[in-house]
């Protein structure tokens, strides 16, 4: 008697998931593609977006985003390593793993930034040297 209504609870259950994931119109004839471009037109207007974005905008916005989540790992490495130097205790081996962890860490961030530095000044050389500088001094 148990398993008939755990079994009728169940379909009840998978039908009405069923219903509620089921696509409400089907039409041969529409074209999604014109309906993601509505949808994301609207968001953008939603949001108060007027402009597109040029490919080196693009470009630059990922290269950020990308500093941004190496930055985050170098430093969840760095404190991973100090918490394996805290809890070492006294423990020669780890302690040492520890040291060389944040050791890489630090010279890891040291060369990420150093990297991306020395291409922002170049690549702003050549835009100076190509273009007219922004600010003549």
């Amino acid at each position: 008697m148990k398993n008939k209504r755990h079994s009728a609870f169940a379909a009840i259950i998978y039908t009405i998931i069923g219903a509620l994931t089921a696509p409400t119109q089907i039409l041969a004839q529409s074209n999604p593609t014109n309906k993601a471009k509505d949808l994301l037109n609207s968001l953008e207007n939603g949001a108060g977006i007027t402009e597109t974005l040029t490919p080196e905008q693009i470009i630059a916005n990922l290269i950020q985003i990308a500093l941004g989540v190496v930055g985050l790992i170098l430093i969840v490495l760095i404190i991973y390593g100090g918490w394996l130097w805290g809890s070492a205790r006294g423990n020669e081996e780890r302690v040492t793993q520890a040291q060389n962890l944040i050791r890489n860490a630090v010279i890891g961030v040291i060369i990420i930034f150093s990297a991306y530095f020395i291409t922002a000044f170049v690549v702003g050389k050549i835009g100076e040297a190509v273009f007219e500088p922004l600010f003549p001094f």
